[in-house]
Protein backbone atom coordinates (compact mmCIF):
# COMPACT_ATOMS: atom_id res chain seq x y z
CA UNK A 1 0.00 0.00 0.00
CA UNK A 2 2.64 2.38 1.01
CA UNK A 3 4.57 1.21 -1.87
CA UNK A 4 1.84 1.75 -4.41
CA UNK A 5 1.53 5.64 -2.83
CA UNK A 6 4.62 6.49 -3.42
CA UNK A 7 4.61 5.62 -7.34
CA UNK A 8 1.11 7.58 -7.58
CA UNK A 9 3.20 10.75 -5.86
CA UNK A 10 6.65 9.88 -8.15
CA UNK A 11 4.23 10.08 -11.14
CA UNK A 12 2.24 13.27 -10.13
CA UNK A 13 5.67 14.94 -9.41
CA UNK A 14 6.80 13.84 -12.88
CA UNK A 15 3.69 14.86 -14.55
CA UNK A 16 3.87 18.27 -13.06
CA UNK A 17 7.62 19.22 -13.93
CA UNK A 18 6.59 18.03 -17.50
CA UNK A 19 3.86 20.65 -17.25
CA UNK A 20 5.75 23.07 -16.27
CA UNK A 21 8.37 22.58 -18.60
CA UNK A 22 6.47 22.75 -21.67
CA UNK A 23 4.69 26.17 -20.22
CA UNK A 24 8.75 27.78 -19.71
CA UNK A 25 9.42 27.09 -23.32
CA UNK A 26 5.57 28.45 -24.81
CA UNK A 27 5.97 31.41 -22.35
CA UNK A 28 9.39 32.40 -22.27
CA UNK A 29 11.08 30.85 -25.44
CA UNK A 30 13.93 28.94 -26.25
CA UNK A 31 16.43 32.25 -25.50
CA UNK A 32 14.39 32.05 -22.06
CA UNK A 33 13.74 35.81 -22.09
CA UNK A 34 10.19 37.40 -21.90
CA UNK A 35 9.98 39.06 -25.69
CA UNK A 36 6.54 40.46 -26.58
CA UNK A 37 5.04 39.99 -29.06
CA UNK A 38 5.09 42.78 -32.38
CA UNK A 39 1.90 43.74 -33.99
CA UNK A 40 2.37 43.63 -37.90
CA UNK A 41 3.11 46.97 -39.31
CA UNK A 42 0.00 48.54 -40.56
CA UNK A 43 1.24 48.32 -44.97
CA UNK A 44 1.88 51.78 -46.15
CA UNK A 45 0.05 51.52 -49.30
CA UNK A 46 -3.43 51.58 -47.03
CA UNK A 47 -2.44 54.81 -46.47
CA UNK A 48 -1.90 55.96 -50.24
CA UNK A 49 -5.40 56.46 -51.22
CA UNK A 50 -6.04 58.61 -47.96
CA UNK A 51 -3.21 61.43 -48.93
CA UNK A 52 -4.82 60.89 -52.87
CA UNK A 53 -7.56 63.14 -51.57
CA UNK A 54 -5.28 66.16 -50.78
CA UNK A 55 -4.42 66.62 -54.63
CA UNK A 56 -8.32 66.86 -55.51
CA UNK A 57 -9.62 69.15 -52.79
CA UNK A 58 -8.86 72.31 -50.43
CA UNK A 59 -6.80 74.41 -53.55
CA UNK A 60 -7.02 78.00 -54.55
CA UNK A 61 -9.72 78.02 -57.81
CA UNK A 62 -7.53 78.82 -61.07
CA UNK A 63 -8.86 79.30 -64.40
CA UNK A 64 -9.06 76.93 -67.49
CA UNK A 65 -6.52 77.60 -70.54
CA UNK A 66 -8.29 78.41 -73.78
CA UNK A 67 -9.42 74.75 -75.15
CA UNK A 68 -12.60 72.78 -76.09
CA UNK A 69 -15.97 73.92 -74.36
CA UNK A 70 -14.22 77.11 -72.89
CA UNK A 71 -12.11 80.31 -73.74
CA UNK A 72 -10.28 81.09 -70.87
CA UNK A 73 -12.63 82.51 -68.43
CA UNK A 74 -13.83 79.41 -67.15
CA UNK A 75 -12.55 78.15 -63.45
CA UNK A 76 -11.71 75.10 -62.24
CA UNK A 77 -13.20 75.76 -58.13
CA UNK A 78 -12.77 71.96 -56.94
CA UNK A 79 -9.59 72.62 -55.20
CA UNK A 80 -7.64 70.32 -57.20
CA UNK A 81 -4.18 70.06 -58.68
CA UNK A 82 -3.81 71.34 -62.23
CA UNK A 83 -2.49 69.46 -64.79
CA UNK A 84 0.98 69.95 -66.42
CA UNK A 85 2.42 68.35 -69.73
CA UNK A 86 5.35 67.48 -68.07
CA UNK A 87 7.17 66.12 -64.48
CA UNK A 88 10.46 68.42 -64.78
CA UNK A 89 9.20 72.06 -63.40
CA UNK A 90 10.22 74.33 -60.49
CA UNK A 91 13.55 75.27 -62.46
CA UNK A 92 14.99 72.12 -63.21
CA UNK A 93 14.35 68.51 -62.50
CA UNK A 94 12.07 68.47 -59.55
CA UNK A 95 8.54 67.36 -59.91
CA UNK A 96 5.98 69.61 -58.95
CA UNK A 97 4.29 69.64 -54.95
CA UNK A 98 1.31 70.83 -53.92
CA UNK A 99 3.46 73.31 -51.76
CA UNK A 100 5.03 74.88 -55.12
CA UNK A 101 1.61 74.44 -57.24
CA UNK A 102 0.19 76.54 -54.65
CA UNK A 103 2.80 79.48 -54.21
CA UNK A 104 3.15 79.54 -57.53
CA UNK A 105 -1.07 80.54 -58.03
CA UNK A 106 -0.34 82.92 -55.18
CA UNK A 107 2.60 84.62 -57.07
CA UNK A 108 0.64 84.81 -60.66
CA UNK A 109 -2.75 85.74 -59.85
CA UNK A 110 -3.50 89.36 -60.04
CA UNK A 111 -6.28 90.93 -58.25
CA UNK A 112 -9.63 90.85 -60.00
CA UNK A 113 -8.33 88.17 -62.44
CA UNK A 114 -11.45 87.18 -65.09
CA UNK A 115 -9.44 85.16 -67.48
CA UNK A 116 -6.50 82.37 -67.59
CA UNK A 117 -4.39 84.94 -70.13
CA UNK A 118 -4.05 87.49 -67.25
CA UNK A 119 -1.79 85.30 -65.42
CA UNK A 120 1.47 87.21 -64.65
CA UNK A 121 4.43 85.71 -64.23
CA UNK A 122 6.77 87.72 -60.79
CA UNK A 123 10.04 86.46 -59.90
CA UNK A 124 12.83 85.06 -61.06
CA UNK A 125 14.56 82.48 -58.92
CA UNK A 126 12.55 80.37 -59.29
CA UNK A 127 10.31 81.85 -61.97
CA UNK A 128 7.03 81.39 -61.12
CA UNK A 129 4.32 80.33 -63.77
CA UNK A 130 1.16 79.38 -65.13
CA UNK A 131 -1.34 76.56 -64.03
CA UNK A 132 -2.62 73.99 -66.59
CA UNK A 133 0.97 72.76 -68.18
CA UNK A 134 0.85 75.63 -71.31
CA UNK A 135 4.38 77.26 -71.13
CA UNK A 136 4.55 80.64 -72.71
CA UNK A 137 7.95 81.24 -73.29
CA UNK A 138 8.16 84.47 -71.08
CA UNK A 139 10.62 82.62 -68.60
CA UNK A 140 7.82 80.97 -66.37
CA UNK A 141 7.65 77.28 -65.10
CA UNK A 142 4.22 75.50 -65.41
CA UNK A 143 2.27 74.80 -63.09
CA UNK A 144 0.56 71.62 -62.22
CA UNK A 145 1.03 68.29 -62.25
CA UNK A 146 1.25 65.17 -64.79
CA UNK A 147 -0.23 62.10 -63.50
CA UNK A 148 2.39 59.59 -62.47
CA UNK A 149 4.06 62.91 -60.50
CA UNK A 150 0.46 62.67 -58.19
CA UNK A 151 0.86 59.28 -57.68
CA UNK A 152 4.51 59.59 -56.95
CA UNK A 153 3.97 62.36 -54.37
CA UNK A 154 0.58 60.57 -52.69
CA UNK A 155 3.19 57.98 -52.10
CA UNK A 156 5.50 59.87 -51.12
CA UNK A 157 3.31 61.40 -49.17
CA UNK A 158 2.15 57.86 -47.51
CA UNK A 159 5.35 56.93 -45.94
CA UNK A 160 6.91 55.24 -48.94
CA UNK A 161 10.67 55.48 -48.91
CA UNK A 162 10.75 57.06 -52.76
CA UNK A 163 12.82 59.36 -54.44
CA UNK A 164 9.51 60.82 -56.70
CA UNK A 165 11.69 62.93 -58.72
CA UNK A 166 13.62 59.81 -60.38
CA UNK A 167 10.09 58.95 -61.64
CA UNK A 168 9.67 59.84 -65.12
CA UNK A 169 6.88 58.06 -66.60
CA UNK A 170 4.34 55.68 -65.54
CA UNK A 171 6.34 52.65 -66.83
CA UNK A 172 8.49 53.02 -63.17
CA UNK A 173 5.71 51.57 -61.78
CA UNK A 174 5.43 48.41 -63.25
CA UNK A 175 8.60 47.23 -60.79
CA UNK A 176 6.01 46.83 -58.28
CA UNK A 177 4.14 43.69 -57.99
CA UNK A 178 0.83 43.09 -60.03
CA UNK A 179 -2.32 42.69 -58.51
CA UNK A 180 -4.35 39.77 -59.46
CA UNK A 181 -6.54 38.85 -57.01
CA UNK A 182 -8.38 41.80 -54.64
CA UNK A 183 -8.26 45.06 -55.58
CA UNK A 184 -7.77 47.23 -52.63
CA UNK A 185 -7.62 50.82 -52.44
CA UNK A 186 -4.24 52.38 -52.30
CA UNK A 187 -3.49 50.04 -55.75
CA UNK A 188 -1.93 51.71 -58.81
CA UNK A 189 -3.80 51.93 -61.87
CA UNK A 190 -1.74 51.71 -65.01
CA UNK A 191 -3.42 52.08 -68.20
CA UNK A 192 -2.30 51.00 -71.54
CA UNK A 193 -4.48 53.38 -74.58
CA UNK A 194 -2.19 51.62 -77.59
CA UNK A 195 -1.95 47.97 -76.30
CA UNK A 196 1.83 47.98 -76.90
CA UNK A 197 2.99 47.43 -73.31
CA UNK A 198 3.81 50.84 -72.75
CA UNK A 199 1.29 52.68 -69.77
CA UNK A 200 -0.12 56.12 -71.18
CA UNK A 201 -1.62 57.18 -67.89
CA UNK A 202 -1.88 56.17 -63.99
CA UNK A 203 -4.31 56.94 -61.02
CA UNK A 204 -4.61 56.10 -57.43
CA UNK A 205 -7.03 53.70 -56.43
CA UNK A 206 -9.32 54.77 -54.12
CA UNK A 207 -12.74 52.67 -54.33
CA UNK A 208 -13.65 49.05 -54.19
CA UNK A 209 -16.68 48.12 -54.88
CA UNK A 210 -18.42 44.79 -55.43
CA UNK A 211 -18.79 45.12 -59.00
CA UNK A 212 -17.51 42.56 -61.46
CA UNK A 213 -16.37 44.96 -64.00
CA UNK A 214 -13.54 46.69 -62.35
CA UNK A 215 -13.90 50.06 -64.83
CA UNK A 216 -16.24 50.71 -62.00
CA UNK A 217 -13.89 51.18 -59.29
CA UNK A 218 -12.72 55.06 -58.15
CA UNK A 219 -9.64 56.38 -58.76
CA UNK A 220 -7.65 59.73 -58.35
CA UNK A 221 -5.99 60.97 -61.51
CA UNK A 222 -4.89 63.86 -63.42
CA UNK A 223 -5.49 64.41 -66.95
CA UNK A 224 -6.00 67.71 -69.14
CA UNK A 225 -8.79 66.76 -70.46
CA UNK A 226 -12.00 69.91 -69.98
CA UNK A 227 -14.99 68.34 -70.62
CA UNK A 228 -14.10 65.31 -67.96
CA UNK A 229 -11.36 66.45 -65.59
CA UNK A 230 -11.42 70.88 -65.74
CA UNK A 231 -7.83 70.16 -66.83
CA UNK A 232 -6.90 68.50 -63.65
CA UNK A 233 -6.69 66.12 -60.94
CA UNK A 234 -10.72 64.69 -59.89
CA UNK A 235 -11.94 61.23 -58.69
CA UNK A 236 -13.62 59.63 -61.12
CA UNK A 237 -14.29 56.08 -61.97
CA UNK A 238 -11.83 53.86 -63.75
CA UNK A 239 -13.70 53.63 -67.28
CA UNK A 240 -14.70 56.88 -67.52
CA UNK A 241 -12.43 56.99 -70.55
CA UNK A 242 -14.83 54.70 -72.40
CA UNK A 243 -16.81 57.75 -72.32
CA UNK A 244 -14.82 60.21 -73.97
CA UNK A 245 -15.14 60.73 -77.88
CA UNK A 246 -11.51 60.28 -79.92
CA UNK A 247 -12.48 64.35 -80.99
CA UNK A 248 -11.83 65.06 -77.34
CA UNK A 249 -8.67 63.11 -76.73
CA UNK A 250 -10.41 59.94 -75.69
CA UNK A 251 -8.18 56.29 -76.18
CA UNK A 252 -11.49 54.59 -77.16
CA UNK A 253 -12.49 51.78 -75.43
CA UNK A 254 -9.98 48.89 -76.38
CA UNK A 255 -7.58 49.90 -74.07
CA UNK A 256 -6.06 47.48 -71.76
CA UNK A 257 -5.24 48.39 -67.71
CA UNK A 258 -3.27 46.11 -64.51
CA UNK A 259 -3.06 46.66 -61.19
CA UNK A 260 -0.43 47.00 -59.14
CA UNK A 261 0.63 47.38 -55.31
CA UNK A 262 3.48 48.94 -54.01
Amino acid sequence: MVMNNLKYRFRRYLDLTIAFVFLSIGTYGSCGKDEPQKMPDKPLNATIAAKAYAYISGGPSWFIAPGPGTGGTTQNTSGAVAWSGTGWLNGGNVHETLESFRKKLGHSTPPMQNNWNQYICVGDTPPYGFPLGHLLGNGCNDAGMVCYVLVAQAMLDAGFTIDAGSVVSCDNFKSYTQDTGVVKPGDIVLYDWDLNGVYDHSGIVTGHTDYADSKYYTVVSCQNLIRYFNDGAMEHRLGIFDDIPASEGGPGSNYNFIFVRP
